[in-house]
């Protein structure tokens, strides 16, 4: 049986296609759309408002373009609002041992100016108080003494650990030395008391500055309104922006604000990137989706390397069970992003060393949903979206975050679920030591006898990692192909013939012929029969293929 321990965890390289449409589509891809999902990611991880990094990145190239900055400079806002926090993750294991819960602990210190220690002292003892609100009064006060003697230091070496992360994303997204510099000045002040230490004024880059600015100015006007914020940000004036900077923000606030609301769209940040556009080329897909993979892991020492070999353990799965290439092409990136919900939990409860509350219980549960809506509405991800939000679904419907039951589960998110829970078994967590890959094995063999896990998938899964099994009588099924399989997903995609060949890259008499080889062999006459068959066993819209 899987052990319980009121949590997900116990439950549980990107290769471009080669065929038709989907590989023209990869071609193009544009970096600007990896980051508006990064941002997404990083808007839960720091506690920020839904859509808070696209209304800056409107807000910032409004101003930008009011000051009267070239295109370059304006691309550098572009990013940088998008990508600011793309180190967050880094050190939080740090900041929760200190502060208990790092989203609130951000989101509180938002608004205040960090280097008053007026402002600051307040909101640190309170949140160490509440770190330690369970311990004895004795042991409580000692800690809060020596927490608030270690915090200035501690959040130096976050900090700074922030930027060299952010920066070494940025290098490994692909782009230009200019935005990698800025993310090394992330937290840089005009008055010199950020980070880096003493560099001020001039030395900060343009993008810097109007980031920081608007970026703080929709939190003080989302938290105190329009009038606090212009008269907080007039006070910092000098200290923490540059005043030329606010001068101009103060002057065309309201117009400046008002425009944001209504462009505040992923379609509508993609269209503001002054030409030409920043694009991957196939090849550098692959990293992409390797450096969301190590985004979510690198937030807890338990999880360094997890996405990579869940990635690698549910392509292979697909291979075993004979399903098609864009299968276990599908399933290696969604591996990959499977848990960027993660960003919106705390360190604190994924490395809690005992029982979950209900209340941390649920925002575990909801880490599929968030990864979902992460990846939802871009053209690069969108066709992953559902398989990522299937990947805690259990068949009894005991999963989540939908709890759907049996074949309402598509097959390839029942193999993304089993090779989740296998790695998730065999890796240590802060409750429970690693378990063996033969107790991870016999786990799973009784979750597929409770109902709980498709038996195809469990021996596939098991097969990849190097398990003795049974073959997976998924190749089984009508004597289908892998080419027929893939044809029939299309089909009940709700593709027509024409769009199936393009999709394969063939023409649509070869697909034709595939359709009627597949009709004989599954005993069909039409396209409705065809697809009912295919929910029957589990093969529905492939992913990566859905209209």
């Amino acid at each position: 049986m899987i052990p319980s321990h009121r949590s997900y965890r116990e439950e549980t390289p990107l290769i471009a296609p080669t065929t038709g449409a989907r590989a023209e589509t990869d071609a193009g891809i544009r970096q600007a759309e990896i980051v508006v999902a990064l941002s997404r990611a990083t808007e839960l991880a720091m506690g920020q408002p839904v859509d808070f990094a696209l209304r800056s990145c409107v807000l910032g190239v409004d101003l930008a373009r009011a000051l009267g900055m070239d295109a370059e400079d304006v691309r550098d806002v572009f990013y940088l609002a998008l990508m600011r926090y793309v180190g967050c993750n880094a050190e939080t294991y740090a900041l929760a041992a200190l502060f208990g819960d790092e989203i609130a602990l951000r989101r509180a210190l938002a608004p205040i100016d960090l280097a008053s220690p007026a402002e600051l002292g307040p909101v640190l003892l309170r949140l160490i108080a509440q770190a330690n609100a369970d311990a004895p009064m004795p042991q409580r006060l000692w800690r809060i003494v020596g927490s608030l003697a270690q915090s200035k230091a501690v959040s130096t070496d976050v900090l700074t650990g922030h930027c060299e992360v952010a920066e070494r994303f940025g290098t490994r997204l692909g782009f230009k030395p200019r935005i990698v510099r800025n993310l090394g000045q992330l937290y840089a002040r005009w008055d010199g008391k950020g980070i880096p230490h003493g560099v001020k004024g001039e030395a900060i880059s343009p993008a810097v500055r109007i980031v920081a600015l608007v970026q703080d100015a929709l939190t003080l006007d989302d938290a105190y309104g329009r009038d606090r914020c212009l008269a907080t940000l007039r006070r910092r004036r000098g200290s923490a922006y540059d005043p030329r900077i606010v001068d101009r923000f103060v002057m065309d606030a309201d117009a400046l604000l008002h425009a944001v609301e209504a462009r505040a769209s992923w379609q509508a940040v993609l269209a503001l990137e002054p030409e030409p556009f920043g694009r991957l080329a196939a090849a550098d897909i692959d990293e992409m989706l390797l450096a969301l993979a190590d985004f979510v892991d690198i937030k807890s020492p338990f999880t360094s390397g997890h996405s990579r070999a869940v990635a690698e353990l549910a392509a292979e799965a697909a291979r075993r069970c004979n399903l098609p290439e864009s299968d276990a092409i599908a399933l290696s990136r969604a591996g990959l992003v499977h848990d960027l919900g993660q960003a919106g939990v705390a360190t604190a409860i994924l490395v809690k060393p005992g029982a979950l509350s209900e209340a941390e219980w649920e925002k575990v549960r909801l880490h599929p949903y968030h990864a979902e809506r992460i990846l939802d509405g871009l053209p690069l991800f969108a066709p992953l979206a559902r398989l990522v939000g299937s990947h805690h679904e259990r068949g009894d419907g005991s999963g989540y975050h939908r709890g759907l039951r049996g074949d309402a589960v598509p097959l390839a998110a029942k193999i993304l679920a089993v090779a989740e829970a296998y790695q998730s078994m065999i890796e240590p967590r802060s409750y429970r030591a690693a378990m063996s890959p033969a107790a991870a094995a016999q786990a799973l063999q009784q979750a597929v006898r409770a109902g709980k896990m498709d038996g195809d998938a469990v021996r596939s899964v098991l097969a990849a990692a190097g398990h003795a099994v049974t073959r997976a009588r998924f190749s089984q099924i009508a004597g289908l192909t892998p080419r027929e399989i893939e044809v029939l997903r299309l089909l009940a995609g709700g593709q027509s013939i024409k769009e199936i060949a393009r999709s394969l890259g063939v023409a649509p008499k070869t697909a034709d012929n595939h359709l009627q080889n597949l009709y004989a062999k599954i005993g069909v006459k039409t396209r409705g029969g065809a697809t009912l068959f295919a929910l029957e066993h589990g093969l529905g819209a492939a992913p990566g293929h859905e209209k």
